[in-house]
């Protein structure tokens, strides 16, 4: 366990990525507030992959009340970053009307253009948009607050960046109506 002294030295001279890492570390020992705070802390900083992890947080509700509003804003922040995975929440967020206005068109859009940026999640995309027990099955763990023994955290590191021919564009959370 000196690596993780290590890394905890390193976040106390105020290393966001050593935060980040911290958050990881947490998470892996089921210590949902505390990650979540080491986590915020990188996001804070500008880490895409951290602010997608506090956006998953909110949106399972662990280590913190659920809240779909506040998972948006996070998710929104990672996607301005090209972060796959927040785009694919996003997409998520905005065919459920959690936390914004239904939308199953731009829903589609971003899930496809989170898949441009990470051809790992093409799976996750396809089946959600067309198979309906997949989709009930993400709606059940969302409603039941997932544990990590169930729903496995996306692995975190650098963002990938697109070698499609589809152009980056910033993106602004639409206000409920």
């Amino acid at each position: 366990m000196k690596a993780v002294e290590w890394i905890k030295q390193a976040a106390k001279r105020g290393d966001a990525e050593a935060h980040l890492t911290l958050g990881e570390y947490h998470h892996d020992m089921n210590l949902y507030e505390k990650s979540l705070e080491e986590f915020s802390i990188a996001a804070e900083a500008g880490y895409a992959q951290a602010q997608y992890a506090v956006g998953w947080y909110y949106f399972y509700g662990l280590g913190v009340r659920r809240d779909f509003s506040e998972a948006v804003k996070w998710f929104y922040r990672a996607a301005n970053q090209d972060c796959a995975e927040a785009y694919f929440y996003l997409g998520m967020c905005t065919m459920e009307g959690k936390g914004l206005v239904a939308d199953p068109e731009e829903a589609k859009r971003l899930m496809r253009y989170g898949r441009t940026l990470n051809p790992n999640l093409a799976k996750d995309v396809e089946r959600y948009l067309t198979d309906a027990s997949f989709n009930e099955a993400n709606q059940d763990a969302a409603n039941q607050a997932a544990t990590p023994q169930k729903r496995k955290f996306f692995p975190f590191g650098k963002s990938k960046e697109a070698d499609a021919d589809v152009e980056a564009e910033e993106i602004e959370p639409e206000p409920e109506s």
